[in-house]
């Protein structure tokens, strides 16, 4: 099936409304690793990172509702299509968001709604030229997840920087 995970990032929300909006409760339980079907943990720039590996897909009524004042973040990878999404919402509106798809328009596929952040520009032409060089690798798949990165400081196939030696707090469904 490949690897496939959901970000959800949100900063100045209620963890209890994100909890309720998930569908999950905590099981009193921490670890190291991320890779627990949900887990949430701190970003050392104020984000709410949840790490979710069950099965979730992108749901913009999720979205809608756990962006209720406050910002959110959001980044799907699924490498077995190579694709890659992130997205922006803010008060239950999504602002903006960045999907590639290798399967829909080949390798250098991106499609942009909205106000794209202004850094989006620079990231794709940064991968544009890699791409050039390695036609064998596709790396505007990493476009979304670098978005997701200099927003909110973390990225799906980095550890975690924080002071904490089990910053992620296992969720269960």
């Amino acid at each position: 099936m490949g690897f496939k995970v959901l970000l959800i990032a949100t900063k100045f929300s209620q963890k209890e409304n994100d909890f309720s909006a998930l569908s999950v409760k905590s099981t009193n339980t921490f670890s190291e690793y991320e890779d627990h079907g949900v887990a949430t943990a701190m970003t050392k720039n104020g984000y709410r990172i949840y790490y979710i590996m069950d099965n979730i897909e992108p749901n913009p009524k999720i979205f809608k509702k756990m962006s209720q004042d406050c910002e959110l973040q959001t980044l799907f990878i699924y490498e077995n299509l190579l694709c890659s999404f992130t997205s922006n919402w803010v008060n239950g509106q999504e602002n903006w968001s960045v999907l590639h798809n290798c399967e829909e328009g080949g390798i250098e596929h991106i499609k942009t709604d909205g106000e794209v952040p202004k850094f989006f520009e620079e990231i794709k032409i940064e991968k544009h030229k890699l791409q050039e060089d390695e036609i064998d690798v596709d790396y505007y798949f990493e476009i979304a997840p670098d978005i997701f990165k200099k927003i909110t400081g973390y990225r799906h196939d980095i550890e975690l920087l924080t002071e904490e030696k089990k910053p992620w707090e296992i969720l269960e469904r």
